[in-house]
């Protein structure tokens, strides 16, 4: 794998997806891009705000919760700085569909 190369990947949840993008994909700070799509396919362009969750829960590192900021053309953009150990994460995204109703994503990412 090139020295920055990312991890990207795809979640899903209730007929939901979210597709990220995390740059460098190494222990240390990343940045994520993130594109949710409804049940239909369709990016949801409309959210109301998004959140990144991630854990690693052997280590004992949870509860950090990132807020991203709205992108032209669907996508969020964050920056995690807490992701400093390699290993198996899991990669939560929080994605607020009205301002009441949440869709949670979640699932692993390998960091190098």
């Amino acid at each position: 794998m090139a020295a920055n190369a990312s991890v990207r990947g795809t979640l899903t949840a209730n007929g939901y997806s979210a597709q990220y993008e995390l740059t460098p994909g190494k222990a240390g700070e990343n940045m994520i891009m993130v594109t949710v799509k409804g049940t239909d396919g369709q990016v949801l362009d409309n959210l109301s705000d998004l959140e990144i969750v991630p854990s690693l829960t052997t280590a004992g590192i949870s509860d950090i919760r990132i807020k991203a900021s709205k992108q032209p053309g669907g996508m969020w953009h964050a920056m995690v700085q807490g992701m400093i150990i390699p290993g198996q994460w899991t990669l939560g995204v929080d994605a607020f569909v009205t301002d009441y109703d949440k869709v949670e994503f979640s699932g692993p990412v390998e960091i190098r």
